[in-house]
C-alpha cells in the first residue's frame, strides 16, 4: 500500500485542518503531521525510481520529499504549482521554507547522507523550470518571479461528472440569476466562516 498515513494520523489531521487558516496553523500543521510523514514519503518514492527511466513528479510547494532523493539518487524531478495562488505566493513559501521548514530539512538531509545547505531559495528553485496546470493566457508569473513557467493546459477530468447542467442552476439562469458558486476549494477546510464572510 502507498499510504503516507495510518487512518489515526488521517483522523488527527482532518481534527486539526482549521490550522490552515493561520500562519501560526499552518506551522502546527507541518510540525505536527507534514514533516513526521517525509521519511515514509522517502520509503514509498525508493520503491518506484529503482527504475532506470523514472521521473519524479511533485508538487512544488514544498515538494521536499522528492527534492531530497532527486538529489541524493539524482533521479530527475519535475515540479508543478497546481494553481494560481501557489504562484503568486512563491516568495511567502520561500520565506516559510527557510525560516520554518530548513532546520527540520537540514536534519533530514543529513540523515540521508547529503551535504548541509545554506542557499534554500535556490534548493526550492531547482529546476528552474516548472510545470502549471492551465494555459498560457491564464495567468503569468510577475516579472520578478525566479521561476520559469512551463504551461500545459487546465486538467480536468472526464468520469462520471456528466455534461448535464443541474436543473436548479438552469432555472436560476433562465430567471435572469445566474448562480454564483462560492468555494473554499476541494478540501473543505475553509470553515463555516468562509462562506459567511464570503456572501
Amino acid at each position: 500500500a502507498y499510504a503516507l498515513d495510518t487512518p489515526a494520523q488521517f483522523e488527527a489531521y482532518a481534527r486539526d485542518a482549521a490550522l490552515f487558516n493561520s500562519p501560526q496553523g499552518i506551522q502546527a500543521l507541518y510540525r505536527d503531521h507534514f514533516l513526521p510523514l517525509i521519511p515514509r514519503e522517502i520509503e514509498l518514492l525508493e520503491q518506484v525510481t529503482r527504475e532506470e527511466d523514472a521521473l519524479l513528479l511533485c508538487r512544488s510547494t514544498p515538494g521536499i520529499a522528492a527534492r531530497l532523493l532527486s538529489e541524493r539518487d539524482q533521479c530527475p524531478v519535475l515540479p508543478f504549482l497546481p494553481g494560481m495562488s501557489h504562484l503568486h505566493t512563491w516568495p511567502l513559501t520561500e520565506v516559510f521554507f527557510r525560516d520554518v521548514l530548513s532546520p527540520y530539512v537540514g536534519e533530514l538531509r543529513q540523515r540521508m547522507g547529503l551535504p548541509p545547505r545554506e542557499d534554500w531559495e535556490d534548493w526550492l528553485r531547482t529546476p528552474r523550470r516548472q510545470m502549471v496546470f492551465w494555459p498560457a493566457w491564464f495567468d503569468q508569473p510577475a516579472p520578478e518571479c525566479p521561476l520559469t513557467i512551463e504551461t500545459v493546459g487546465f486538467v480536468s477530468w472526464k468520469g462520471d461528472e456528466g455534461d448535464e447542467v443541474p436543473p436548479v442552476f438552469s432555472r436560476l439562469a433562465a430567471e435572469g440569476r445566474p448562480p454564483l458558486l462560492v468555494s473554499g476549494g476541494t478540501t473543505g477546510l475553509a470553515g463555516a466562516r468562509f462562506f459567511q464572510e464570503a456572501l
